[in-house]
């Protein structure tokens, strides 16, 4: 079976924390392995990075930790050391005292930098970016010692996607190759697909950067993720569709999910099963038995107008089908107890209300 997780490693709205915690129990019923905690809202972790993790945010991160564990999940969090690039000569060994103290602290099993969504620093990034990576998995895995945490690299150019060089700059022409040169060869490397949201992943698609890499990548899947300007109109709810006979090709496939928490259950429920090779009709089978255990009676409703949350897009639904929408999700809410129903329903209603908007505010953490 493929090393399946999730990375929380969106913009916008966060996770509650008893609602993480529901996920990763869900998660690991469902032959998911892994969960990495990496939400961009959190500063510390990014802009912020040298600041270090206050009181608060390490109590959560233990708990959290400590659930994984008992749940049966590899635990790691995500830093994203914004504009380390620049400093590294000053912040070097803030950056690793931090990552080593974190890797203690919480247990982690994995620790994954990412260098996502920054300006083009210097032409020579992807030389920079492998030297720091380089040096922390000195500092990590000293020649003495086994093995003890998973290190996962995020490129600054994680896909093929031009919007990539329109909005952070030109990719420089050897970015892949200083990459490829030295980069350690045990660091994983995240690919989000030819595109940042992917539609599918295909063999022929991951050949084409292993061998710029020489070396398999990590899957970082944008679906169902839904934290963008556009992408936050629709609800990300079918399943997972293509991504077949990638065994080999990659070294595990990571799932960025929608800022609406429980609703992510239904298209999760997919993926083990295209990579327990299930064919078609198992995996809506399965879609459709998870969809009626999350919406109770409003399931035909739902089913019947699905293209409604995942195709029109919020701005373009009509009033009064919106209202139609929201007073079956009323009535279900009414007759049902079930605390994963009850988030659910009220999940996709709080996204007809319009409370899950896009708010540029989200990416000045």
């Amino acid at each position: 079976m493929q090393d399946l997780g999730i990375i929380e490693g969106f913009y916008g709205r966060m996770f509650s924390e008893k609602g993480r915690l529901a996920l990763m129990d869900f998660a690991a019923e469902e032959g998911y392995r892994s969960y990495i905690y990496a939400p961009k809202g959190i500063g510390r972790l990014r802009t912020r990075f040298k600041e270090g993790l206050n009181a608060e945010e390490r109590a959560l991160l233990q708990r959290t930790s400590q659930h994984a564990r008992k749940c049966g999940l590899n635990f790691g969090i995500g830093i994203s050391p914004v504009n380390l690039t620049l400093s590294y000569t000053e912040d070097k060994t803030r950056f690793e005292e931090l990552c080593l103290d974190y890797v203690e602290s919480f247990k982690l099993a994995t620790l994954a930098v990412l260098f996502d969504d920054v300006k083009l620093q210097s032409e020579d990034v992807g030389l920079k970016q492998a030297q720091i990576m380089n040096s922390l998995s000195a500092r990590l895995h000293p020649s003495s010692a086994a093995r003890r945490v998973r290190l996962i690299f995020c490129p600054a150019y994680y896909s093929f996607d031009p919007i990539l060089d329109k909005l952070f700059g030109k990719r420089p022409a050897r970015y892949y190759a200083e990459l490829k040169d030295n980069l350690a060869p045990d660091i994983e490397i995240y690919w989000t697909g030819i595109r940042v949201l992917s539609e599918d992943h295909t063999p022929s698609d991951l050949k084409r950067i292993h061998a710029l890499l020489g070396r398999p990548v990590r899957l970082w899947d944008n679906y169902p993720v839904n934290d963008g300007k556009r992408i936050s109109e629709y609800l990300n709810l079918k399943p997972f569709k293509g991504r077949r006979h990638l065994e080999g090709l990659i070294t595990g496939h990571d799932v960025n999910p929608m800022n609406e928490l429980t609703l992510n259950r239904l298209p999760l429920v997919t993926l083990p099963l295209i990579y327990a090779g299930a064919e078609e009709r198992v995996l809506t089978r399965r879609w459709v038995e998870e969809a009626h255990a999350l919406f109770g009676t409003a399931a035909p409703f739902i089913l019947d107008h699905l293209s409604t949350l995942t195709q029109k897009g919020l701005s373009h639904i009509p009033e009064d089908e919106k209202e139609a929408f929201l007073k079956v999700l009323r009535e279900a809410l009414q007759a049902t107890s079930e605390s994963v129903s009850h988030s659910a329903l009220s999940e996709m209603a709080a996204f007809l209300l319009g409370e899950y908007r896009f708010d540029p505010a989200c990416l000045t953490s």
